[in-house]
């Protein structure tokens, strides 16, 4: 969040805001999370299904990042946030999770682009078939 943000966004009609308060809403997910969770099973359904909530509870914000061009910084953290939560021991597991990351962004922007008509569990559901 710099200058150079603030200036695009207003570019493309959008007023940023700055949060002082963290929402603390991210703290409660994955409280429960098994081992297998942690050790590999990045496609778990509920995952999928807590990522989608997520960006659907906050889209006017990923639309934006997404409509001004930011898309990339958006797949950029999800990427680091997934390689370092799910441990990986080989290239191909890498490989594997940073795929994983492509496909649940592309769908998400598609569903946004189709006006959110498909549930999450449906979007869950085509990624759970396709990891599993």
């Amino acid at each position: 969040y710099n200058n150079t943000v603030i200036q695009a966004a207003k570019e493309c009609g959008y007023e940023t805001i700055q949060w002082s308060v963290d929402s603390l809403d991210w703290k409660e997910y994955g409280k429960e999370e098994t081992e297998d969770q942690r050790n590999g099973n990045y496609f778990d359904k509920n995952h999928m299904i807590h990522c989608f909530q997520y960006w659907f509870r906050y889209r006017d914000f990923f639309d934006s990042l997404i409509h001004c061009g930011f898309g990339n910084i958006f797949i950029e953290y999800l990427m680091r946030f997934i390689l370092k939560k799910w441990s990986y021991e080989t290239e191909q597991e890498r490989l594997h999770l940073i795929s994983f990351t492509g496909s649940i962004i592309s769908l998400y922007i598609a569903w946004a682009d189709g006006g959110y008509r498909e549930s999450i569990e449906d979007l869950a559901s085509v990624l759970d078939e396709l990891y599993r």
